[in-house]
């Protein structure tokens, strides 16, 4: 899947879709991964983040915008639900396992949100799924 405005409003159809119909899919952010889906690659939204703030730094110190120069981010992130590759009956190779940099161990690999290293289930069964950083 691409990055997209449509890819983000819809994701939780997109995910809901890809889960019923066991589509193992790779998402651009993060969000597709802690709502469900499968694997993610893309820049780290924390990282563009902290490029952005020193933009503004910069602009506040005098720096006219025109003259700053376009940048590109420069840390990408990588996001597996373990959960959802159980639930396809999909076995993660060690090479790939060994470079995720987040890995969300859920019980339930649906609608969960992250929250302080714990990804937690919305839905209000109190099911909750663990996320390891790793690096």
């Amino acid at each position: 899947m691409t990055a997209s405005t449509w890819a983000t409003v819809y994701h939780d159809l997109i995910v809901s879709l890809a889960t019923r119909y066991r589509l193992p899919a790779v998402y651009p952010n993060s969000a597709h991964v802690i709502g469900g889906g499968l694997i993610s690659y893309g820049p780290s939204i924390s990282g563009q983040y902290r490029q952005a703030a020193a933009y503004v730094a910069r602009i506040l110190k005098g720096d006219k915008p025109a003259d700053l120069p376009v940048q590109a981010p420069t840390i990408y992130e990588t996001w597996l639900n373990q959960g959802t590759a159980n639930a396809l009956g999909l076995v993660v190779p060690r090479i790939v396992n060994a470079r995720v940099d987040h890995v969300i161990q859920s019980i339930e690999s649906s609608d969960v949100a992250a929250a302080g290293g714990i990804a937690t289930n919305r839905s209000g069964d109190g099911k909750t799924a663990q996320c390891n950083q790793r690096g």
